[in-house]
């Protein structure tokens, strides 16, 4: 991977399994990631965990993880530093991770009382961008494009984790216009995203303003809705969507 990419941090490939899509009220049950440091070495991050909620049906239809294969496993607050400390100061690659496992990981984090971003500062690199903006298919059809491997034991975090450098090397062979650098493809998978919130809840509209991205006031300024930020608050959204409207609410963000 480093003969390939030029790192200036360590890059970390990540997926989750989880309960379900809700980024407020879902929990991870499985967790794998592997590091890629700038000197060659890998590191390798892998939980599964007891989520405190039953696992829907139609979820370990999914990833086939049940309530009892992890009643003896940990819950996160259990390991949650490891992880804090296993992604800070990295850049993130992963598929539909801007819009999925992102969130749900700081949401995790938050839940655990961690009040600090590790990905803050992070370049993230989302493969389904990447992909979107060439192709439409699945994780397993990009690998089969990409590196004309079938992808076994599909949602299993392990295996779609590992299929996800073969998927990014074989997009760097494929379009020579796609640069081997984090810099450049965090922002050409992000492209022209104007989100400020992972659930996108507040975008910024051609002037630049924050605008309001969904409901009865979507398109509205923000800064105009002051009742409507102040319901957002103790409504169901994420921990970051909120941090994001106290921030429009003090002035702090414009």
């Amino acid at each position: 991977m480093t003969d390939k990419i030029k790192l200036e941090r360590p890059l970390i490939f990540f997926d989750l399994e989880t309960t379900g899509t809700s980024v407020a009220k879902d929990r991870i049950v499985e967790i794998f990631c592997l590091k890629y440091c700038p000197d060659g070495s890998r590191e390798e991050l892998y939980y599964l965990l007891n989520p405190t909620i039953p696992i829907p049906g139609e979820a370990s239809s999914i990833h086939n993880i049940t309530d009892d294969d992890v009643k003896d496993s940990p819950v996160f607050s259990d390991v949650h530093t490891e992880v804090f400390r296993f992604f800070l100061n990295c850049d993130v690659a992963g598929y539909n991770i801007l819009n999925y496992d992102v969130p749900i990981l700081l949401e995790e984090l938050a839940r655990a009382g961690v009040r600090e971003n590790p990905l803050e500062n992070s370049r993230i690199i989302d493969l389904l961008k990447i992909y979107f903006k060439k192709e439409t298919r699945t994780l397993a059809d990009a690998l089969k494009l990409y590196a004309n491997e079938s992808l076994v034991d599909a949602h299993s975090a392990k295996a779609d984790v590992y299929a996800l450098p073969k998927i990014l090397l074989g997009q760097l062979s494929r379009y020579p216009e796609v640069k081997p650098t984090v810099e450049f493809l965090a922002e050409y998978s992000s492209g022209d995203d104007s989100r400020l919130d992972y659930e996108n809840k507040f975008i910024r509209n051609k002037e630049g303003k924050i605008v309001l991205n969904f409901g009865k006031f979507k398109g509205d300024l923000a800064v105009n809705q002051k009742d409507y930020l102040l319901w957002m608050l103790s409504g169901d959204f994420t921990s970051h969507t909120k941090n994001v409207t106290r921030q429009i609410l003090k002035g702090k963000l414009n």
